[in-house]
């Protein structure tokens, strides 16, 4: 546990926020209107947006190369490099989890929050496209601002399965959410409709047999 903690110890925090504010969004997701959604989206979308830009942009202070001079940017353009190397070649079995895991819970809140803005009919192949495009501005940010990070293919294509993945779970998850909420404002409407004597009741329900003329 103690290991786990060494290696996992920075990223902990904000995978436990980044859970504790979706369990949140879908508890509350059922319960209030349009108007409630949409400052849930923007709220949610603020929140992961702050996070990504902490994480990826901040400056690191750069790294020393092979020449043993100090670096504080660099690209790599060769697809699937970084993700082998770190599957292959890795010392420990933590490392290509928490690169490629790390990506991956990273963007997957953006495929959440494509959910949340397009609705249940968005095409599933959406958060691959969107995800893609992001992690590609990210990634240019990164070199343009010279945050002492490598820019890396590899990053935007784990940007781009991440946030296809997240909305490929969000999909089910906010239906079912959608659907219970539903049918807990027909049980609320239900129990606070008034119970009105007479005629009311009457116009309400329709005539009961005691209200219909006999025959005969």
């Amino acid at each position: 546990m103690l290991g786990f903690w060494r290696t996992f110890g920075e990223l902990l925090p904000l995978g436990i926020a980044g859970v504790c504010v979706l369990a949140g969004t879908l508890v509350a997701w059922g319960r209030v209107g349009k108007v409630g959604q949409r400052r849930l989206t923007v709220l949610f979308l603020a929140i992961w947006g702050l996070s990504l830009a902490a994480v990826t942009l901040w400056p690191s202070g750069g790294w020393l190369d092979a020449n043993n001079n100090w670096q504080t940017r660099g690209i790599n353009l060769t697809p699937l490099s970084e993700i082998g190397d770190a599957l292959t070649n890795s010392v420990t079995w933590h490392v290509p989890v928490e690169q490629i895991g790390g990506n991956l819970l990273l963007f997957a809140p953006l495929g959440i929050a494509i959910v949340m803005v397009a609705g249940q009919g968005v095409p599933r192949w959406t958060g691959f496209v969107v995800g893609f495009g992001v992690g590609l501005t990210v990634e240019v940010m990164q070199w343009l601002l010279n945050v002492g990070r490598v820019s890396s293919v590899d990053d935007v294509l784990l940007a781009a399965l991440g946030a296809g993945l997240g909305l490929l779970l969000a999909l089910p998850l906010f239906r079912r959410v959608t659907v219970a909420g539903s049918a807990a404002s027909e049980r609320e409407d239900v129990t606070l409709q008034p119970d009105l004597p007479g005629p009311g009741r009457t116009a309400l329900l329709g005539p009961t047999r005691a209200d219909r003329p006999t025959e005969g």
